[in-house]
């Protein structure tokens, strides 16, 4: 992985499993980690930005 540009900060994707491709998280689990990632890429950058109906963010109560 390249160093991130000066200003930009990195940001880590979870673990997947080197043998199956498929990710150790749930379905549910998933939809949450990716909810909250893209909420904070669009935090960090211009470049993407939520839609203004975009529903509230995901909790770990819609893990369970």
């Amino acid at each position: 992985m390249r160093a991130p540009a000066a200003g930009q900060q990195r940001t880590d994707t979870p673990p997947y499993s080197s043998t199956s491709g498929v990710s150790h998280l749930s379905r549910k689990c998933a939809t949450v980690f990716t909810d909250a990632y893209v909420r904070r890429l669009a935090a960090l950058t211009p470049r993407i930005s939520l839609r203004a109906n975009a529903p509230p963010p995901l909790t770990r109560v819609d893990c369970v």
